[in-house]
């Protein structure tokens, strides 16, 4: 008989499920999403504007793993992040979106004043 040559395709992987950020600092979070097992990669976009812009290096950041720490961020800031699965099939839709707000820089404490034997002010 003749020969009939086929080629299978990979799928897109599906897309993964943001979950909730973890470490959130004045400046800093980690990324979490879950692992999906068709993934190869990751790709990652962290905003503070709905996605109209993003921050810098996360328009799609490659991730290898499911995590990833976030630093460099403006305190008591609001971000969203969202991610995507890759593999050679190509890559998934968008996962959730994951609202966060960076804490409130810690004040710093300075020396006492009007200083005297039952009182004193505190400054920071």
């Amino acid at each position: 008989s003749n020969v009939v040559s086929i080629t299978t395709t990979i799928a897109p992987p599906a897309a993964p499920v943001a979950s909730v950020a973890t470490a959130i600092s004045s400046s800093s979070f980690t990324a979490n999403w879950s692992a999906v097992s068709a993934a190869s990669s990751y790709l990652l976009d962290i905003s503070g504007d709905n996605f109209a812009t993003f921050l810098t290096g996360y328009n799609g950041k490659s991730v290898a793993s499911n995590s990833e720490p976030v630093a460099g961020l403006a305190p008591n800031a609001a971000y969203k992040y969202r991610v995507r699965a890759v593999n050679a099939g190509g890559t998934s839709g968008n996962s959730n979106v994951i609202d966060i707000v960076t804490l409130l820089s810690s004040p710093i404490a300075a020396a006492a004043s009007s200083v005297s034997v039952t009182t004193f002010s505190a400054n920071w």
